[in-house]
């Protein structure tokens, strides 16, 4: 019986939520529409990136006063590691809540960013699954790190960890291990 209530309870949630989103998506006021057209056209003149410096500047100052309207009309946003600096300043504690997902993906210092930017963060990831695409060698990864005197070297190599590995040694150093699913839908149940 109370499985199936929390069932009952997650179905409900779904339903609530997706109520919510799409009636703002589909009825957005006026000032929503305003504040976000104008977020995308700022946003659309700053990575043309060919502007005088002055305007550079204006249009950096209007652009940071629109994201806070952006984000109030539309609360969920999905970006790329690299793609995050042209959609948000890099401003400490700027979002509730970020999910990265496919984390053995994404290397370390493309993911500081977006950590910095969060107040919570969930990691989401398979140690089995693809690592993240390097063209640095270990031996070229290992001279950077010796030359800039780099601590803890083995635990934070860029061409051997993930943003994955980190989150795993973390989650282990406090005696937890990663929460895994229990089930998934993705091949046959056996």
């Amino acid at each position: 019986k109370i499985h199936e209530l929390k069932k009952r309870k997650i179905e409900l949630s779904k339903s609530i939520v997706k109520g919510i989103i799409i009636e703002k998506i589909k009825s957005p006021s006026e000032s929503d529409i305003n504040h976000i057209t104008r977020y995308i056209d700022i946003t659309k003149k700053l990575e043309e990136g060919f502007i005088d410096r002055d305007i550079w500047k204006s249009l950096s100052s209007e652009w940071e006063k629109e994201i806070p309207h952006a984000l109030k009309a539309l609360p969920i946003w999905v970006v790329t590691n690299l793609s995050v600096k042209n959609s948000f300043p890099l401003s400490g504690a700027f979002f509730d809540l970020l999910i990265i997902d496919e984390s053995s993906q994404n290397d370390i210092a493309s993911t500081l960013p977006l950590l910095y930017r969060a107040k919570r963060v969930v990691i989401i990831g398979d140690p089995k699954q693809l690592r993240h695409v390097c063209t640095m060698s270990y031996n070229e990864d290992t001279k950077i790190a010796s030359k800039n005197r780099v601590k803890n070297f083995v635990d934070f190599s860029y061409s051997k960890n993930s943003i994955y590995d980190v989150s795993e040694r973390v989650v282990r150093s406090c005696n937890q291990p990663p929460l895994l699913l229990n089930e998934h839908f993705r091949s046959h149940r056996d």
